[in-house]
């Protein structure tokens, strides 16, 4: 995208790019999920509105200085989490911008259809290298009810945050696999490599889904609910995958 990579660009004309070279071909990346949150109780016949969140990053073995290998798949888990489609599906939704657009918005979304939202913290320059804390950008994002059961993410970074604008649409899949919810994340190549030898790593992130009710058959649900957990404890997890296609887990565990 013709956008992020002028970012690149300029960003390295103002700060250049100071990484050292690489130390180790064998540099793995190492996750965490410092912290998370779920609103507790429920059960499956008797769910209660919820909100999730969860804060994950990425480092690696070569130390906090040194940038990660990009991050192009993720999957988030919450344990004794349902989101509700049918909800979803009642709800105000807003109309994505398509990818090939000459300028990706979220101007047409109505307020009521945001249902989340969160911050990326990005750092750009070369994996396994010292990375310039001068070229860290951080992306702000809301969730939005895209319709037909789906919500997507729209990135919107504005200086000062980030010195050059970003905007990039996201599609966030849901899915149930029992009593839990997975949120799958596929990040766009145009957001890994955004110029020559020169690529964004997502260090940090917060991601949350509000507590928000629609009325189905006339009758008002949660589009996120909490249906409790049989040991009282809620495991809540990421799965990632960097550009070399080797793959990660981090998890933490709190009360449900």
């Amino acid at each position: 995208m013709k956008k992020v990579y002028t970012l690149a660009v300029a960003m390295a004309a103002v700060a250049g790019i100071a990484g050292s070279a690489a130390t180790s071909a064998m540099a793995d990346n190492t996750y965490s999920v410092p912290s998370a949150a779920a609103t507790k109780g429920g059960t499956t016949k008797k769910p209660v509105a919820a909100k999730i969140q969860i804060l994950f990053n990425t480092d690696t073995t070569l130390g906090k200085t040194f940038q990660p290998k990009p991050v192009v798949k993720y999957k988030l888990s919450f344990e004794g989490i349902r989101v509700n489609k049918p909800v979803l599906k009642a709800l105000t939704s807003c109309k994505v911008t398509p990818d090939d657009a000459e300028e990706a918005s979220a101007a047409q979304c109505p307020a009521k259809s945001v249902v989340g939202g969160g911050i990326l913290t990005s750092l750009v320059g070369q994996p396994d290298t010292v990375f310039n804390p001068s070229l860290v950008c951080d992306l702000p994002f809301k969730i939005y009810n895209s319709g037909k059961g789906t919500i997507s993410l729209f990135i919107d970074a504005k200086p000062p945050t980030c010195p050059i604008p970003v905007t990039k649409w996201i599609p966030v899949s849901v899915s149930q696999v029992g009593s839990t919810v997975n949120l799958g994340l596929a990040v766009p190549k145009s957001l890994q490599e955004i110029g020559p030898n020169t690529f964004a790593t997502v260090a940090k992130s917060t991601l949350f889904l509000n507590n928000i009710k629609g009325k189905v058959k006339g009758k008002s649900q949660a589009m996120v609910e909490s249906t409790g957990c049989s040991d009282k404890k809620r495991t809540v997890g990421a799965t990632f995958t960097d550009i070399g296609g080797a793959s990660g887990k981090a998890s933490t565990t709190i009360a449900c």
